[in-house]
């Protein structure tokens, strides 16, 4: 249905392919007038009617109207078999030239597969929080359902559950008030903060682990320390993107300390891995870097959660990861369906393809009007010979899209499956 749809889409380039068309068939019908004119003149009705049909038959813009979109329907057709669906064929434009490239961190650089792997608390806290955390399907409750160990020993009560993108969820759990999250979103009720819970969430970040606070009536009882490993195929990713002069950044909710930790590893400058973002503040930034009026190529952000969805709507190029939320699919250009990061490269590199494809394609068709044209003029081509040359041109324009490999795994890709 996704190619369906991409497919009905009328993009800006095939748009403008039909204008030229129209206006090609308006400025032949002119020569085409003049021509029979002249011939008339000069040789009699017979010959400028030989002339004149040669002209029209030869002339058939069919080429130039099967450049854009026959190349367009084979890379969208191509790219959905390679696993790369293209909500919005007009992105593929847009990401011939790409400046910055925005990343999620968790479920999009990481595996998304997070663990709690450390708990500071009683078991008592980590079961209330565990039963709250089973109505989101945020990675992080993910995590405390997999927590291996910790089993759910009782069937739990949960009432008026509320999930804050980007900072946690809140609810009523057996009659005990509970909040999941953050410490500000924990502690946002004026919960108190014991000492020793605060010293085991700053030890958890300097262990390189995301601190998620649990909040019991009023008391921040319990932190948990997520896990999540990265991506086998985020460094090679990233460096391939960085190497083509494209401006990598990280874009988080999780802590800062934990997501800087996480950009050096990735060869990130510290001010290019943010992380303590809510979801309007991704949606700011975002914002911000698509209304740059000195940028000088498309924003592209890449995503897998609901508080990505403001983020991957309002860049000029929404891509959402595999295993992403429903939100994050509705609101992205382009939706990848393999694990990982590496298709990103596959996505620019179809895109670079498909406007090699599309230039050759409309230069072969301008050529071939442009010559047959003057040939059909000058009287060098017959009515006949015409009928045969016309197939001929929008042949080749179909096997010139068809028999470019637009969508194809880059290297960085084999090697991340491989991993």
């Amino acid at each position: 249905a996704i190619v369906q749809d991409a497919l009905s889409h009328k993009p800006a380039l095939v748009q403008t392919t039909d204008r030229l068309a129209r206006r090609f068939v308006h400025v032949l019908l002119v020569v085409a007038a003049l021509t029979a004119a002249v011939t008339w003149a000069a040789y009699g009705p017979w010959v400028a009617m030989q002339r004149v049909v040669a002209l029209l038959v030869v002339s058939c813009p069919c080429a130039l109207g099967l450049a854009v979109p026959l190349a367009m329907s084979v890379a969208l057709t191509r790219a959905a078999r390679a696993g790369i669906f293209i909500k919005n064929p007009d992105a593929l434009e847009r990401l011939r030239h790409v400046e910055t490239v925005l990343l999620d961190k968790t479920g999009t650089l990481t595996e998304g597969r997070a663990t709690v792997a450390r708990w500071h608390g009683d078991s008592s806290v980590f079961e209330l929080a565990r039963a709250l955390e089973a109505e989101s399907s945020h990675a992080v409750a993910r995590a405390f359902q997999a927590s291996s160990g910790r089993a759910l020993q009782i069937v739990r009560t949960v009432h008026d559950a509320v999930e804050s993108p980007g900072f946690g969820i809140a609810g009523r759990v057996d009659g005990h008030d509970v909040r999941v999250g953050t410490l500000a979103f924990a502690s946002s009720s004026n919960a108190a903060l014991p000492p020793a819970v605060a010293g085991a969430a700053a030890a958890m970040v300097t262990d390189g682990l995301s601190p998620v606070c649990v909040a019991i009536d009023g008391i921040v009882a319990g932190v948990a320390g997520i896990g999540d490993a990265i991506r086998p195929d985020a460094v090679p990713t990233i460096a391939a993107l960085r190497a083509r002069g494209i401006h990598v950044r990280i874009l988080s909710g999780d802590h800062p300390d934990i997501v800087a930790a996480l950009g050096a590893r990735l060869g990130l400058a510290p001010e290019d891995a943010q992380g303590g973002l809510t979801p309007e503040a991704k949606r700011d930034i975002v914002a911000a870097l698509a209304a740059r009026p000195a940028r000088t190529g498309t924003v592209v952000m890449v995503g897998d959660g609901v508080n990505d969805a403001a983020a991957l709507a309002l860049a000029d190029v929404g891509v959402a990861v595999h295993g992403g939320t429903g939100a994050s699919m509705m609101a992205a250009d382009v939706v990848l369906t393999r694990e990982g990061v590496a298709p990103l490269l596959e996505v620019l590199a179809g895109a670079r393809r498909l406007r090699g494809v599309v230039r050759r394609n409309i230069a072969f068709s301008i050529f071939y009007n442009t010559a047959a044209s003057s040939l059909a003029v000058a009287g060098m081509v017959s009515p006949l010979v015409a009928a045969v040359l016309m197939p001929v041109s929008s042949l080749t324009v179909v096997l010139s899209s068809a028999m470019t490999r637009t969508f194809a795994r880059t290297r960085t890709t084999r090697m991340g499956a491989g991993a």
